[in-house]
């Protein structure tokens, strides 16, 4: 086990007037559990909270992120928009290129074929974006994670 007090970090910490110093007398000197890495946690579904020192033990609490927040962070980390040619490379990846082809020139829809052929720029919250999704059966978060992969491209 490693201690450390005042900037010093050590295995065998000394005591004074205790020659062979038990892991107690050693906490009751003022010295501190070395915890050289924190626990990992997954920053998408929980968060850590602020470390405490109870009887020389470093402790950690990790607590879900409450629903709204984390709608709020993964919203964030999307991207507002990508490359026609990022979303019909990674489309191709997964096997949809054809498939969302055939469904826009089978749509019946002048519009949206004019969007897939002539777009520059697919902004996440375009309502050809969210047809298109949803026509591949994607949903919100569907679509969110394919702009993610896509805009990585």
């Amino acid at each position: 086990m490693i201690y450390f007090k005042n900037d010093i970090k050590t295995n065998a910490p000394r005591v004074m007037n205790v020659s062979n110093p038990t892991h107690e007398h050693i906490i009751l000197d003022g010295w501190f559990e070395y915890v050289e890495n924190p626990p990992s946690y997954d920053a998408e579904l929980e968060k850590l909270l602020p470390t405490t020192v109870v009887d020389g033990v470093q402790n950690y609490e990790i607590l879900p992120i409450p629903p709204d927040e984390l709608e709020a962070i993964r919203k964030a980390q999307v991207p507002f928009a990508i490359d026609p040619p990022q979303g019909r490379i990674l489309l191709n990846r997964l096997g949809l290129l054809s498939q969302v082809n055939a469904l826009v020139d089978n749509s019946g829809d002048d519009d949206m074929k004019i969007f897939w052929e002539f777009a520059t720029t697919w902004q996440r919250t375009n309502a050809y974006i969210n047809m298109m999704g949803a026509l591949i059966g994607l949903d919100d978060l569907g679509i969110d994670n394919f702009f993610t992969q896509a805009s990585k491209i």
